[in-house]
């Protein structure tokens, strides 16, 4: 089969200037399919005329499937994008994955259900593997499909949510399969990776666990060197960690940080994000994360205000205490790494 997937091309308007990283899901997505000729097209790398370029992907690939990964923000556009490329392939199936999908399955299924074939729920790989399979192979049996939802002919039909994989059993991303590169960070080329996945942490404003479950589970660290080593011989300058919150386990962070530095890997620069009690509680982190190349940290401060701290569910099953913010930044800018805080504003309570 030829496979088209599709990120969107939608980000924060002032952040693309200075970064733009690419789609790890997708690159992961197609290394669950290696018999099959797929191709990948970032849109964030491409993102003026995007219609005229998906446009003339779609008739020069003709793709049997048409793959699209949407956040909430993003999916005006992937239900746009489907629209046009249905006029144009009208034989092409569509499936939709990723965080809106998820989500918001049913209102997809019944607003949209006439745009999209399928729709692939949670986590993606295993299912749409298994979908794949049953398209090449015209033995497809929908029901029997974990996290698939489908269309019938007396609607949308969701299917019991699949189980988590075991991350031991996932290859390697299949980078090869972009249609283009030119990922950056301020002045230096980029790429994404991760080590983990999930966060157990009840956070009420974080959609992750509904994504995950309030789980944590890791890459084996020989799989992220496999991984790094990779992105080396392919010229990447720096790496973002697109870990949802890689301080869970710090003893492991840092046994990968040693990993790391041992591989003579700590030349390229790294990003990662990290929750403020993972950086502060242990001071030898911030110098382990150093000697293996970790230039910024963007850390979840999220509030300056204690109540609001508290009302964001935040405080009381850290173990977070008030003087932990300063104390991680001081950690993480005394062993030269860059700290950015992100935060919320606009809460229920807020005055000023």
């Amino acid at each position: 089969m030829r496979i088209l997937l599709v990120a969107m091309p939608d980000t924060a308007s002032s952040l693309d200037r200075v970064m733009k990283f690419p789609n790890l899901g997708l690159c992961s997505i197609a290394a669950q399919v290696p018999g099959h000729e797929v191709r990948i097209l970032d849109l964030v790398m491409r993102p003026k005329g995007v219609r005229r370029r998906v446009l003339e992907e779609v008739a020069a690939f003709a793709p049997d499937l048409v793959g699209y990964s949407a956040m909430s923000f993003q999916y005006a556009t992937a239900r746009a994008l489907a629209q046009t490329v249905r006029a144009a392939a009208p034989g092409a199936l569509h499936v939709l994955g990723g965080y809106h999908a998820t989500v918001l399955a049913d209102e997809v299924g019944a607003r949209d259900g006439q745009l999209f074939d399928f729709i692939v729920r949670g986590e993606g790989e295993l299912a749409f593997r298994q979908l794949v399979d049953g398209l090449a192979g015209r033995t497809l049996d929908l029901a029997s499909i974990p996290g698939l939802s489908w269309r019938s002919g007396s609607g949308y039909h969701h299917n019991p949510d699949g189980a988590l994989l075991e991350l031991d059993s996932v290859p390697l991303p299949r980078r090869e399969a972009r249609a283009w590169d030119g990922a950056f960070y301020f002045d230096r080329s980029f790429d994404v990776a991760e080590t983990s996945r999930g966060c157990p942490l009840p956070c009420t404003f974080c959609s992750i666990r509904r994504m995950y479950g309030r789980t944590f589970r890791r890459f084996p660290v020989r799989r992220v060197i496999e991984d790094l080593r990779a992105l080396d011989r392919r010229g990447v300058g720096g790496v973002f960690f697109v870990d949802d919150n890689i301080t869970i386990d710090v003893p492991r962070f840092k046994e990968l940080c040693e990993e790391i530095h041992a591989a003579g890997l700590s030349h390229l620069r790294y990003i990662v994000q990290a929750s403020v009690h993972g950086i502060a509680k242990d001071p030898t982190l911030a110098p382990t994360m150093a000697r293996a190349g970790f230039d910024t940290v963007f850390m979840g401060i999220e509030n300056a205000e204690a109540a609001n701290v508290a009302a964001l569910d935040i405080a009381a099953k850290r173990g977070r205490t008030g003087d932990e913010t300063p104390r991680a930044v001081r950690l993480l800018q005394e062993n030269g790494i860059k700290a950015v805080g992100g935060f919320i504003v606009g809460n229920p309570d807020d005055d000023r």
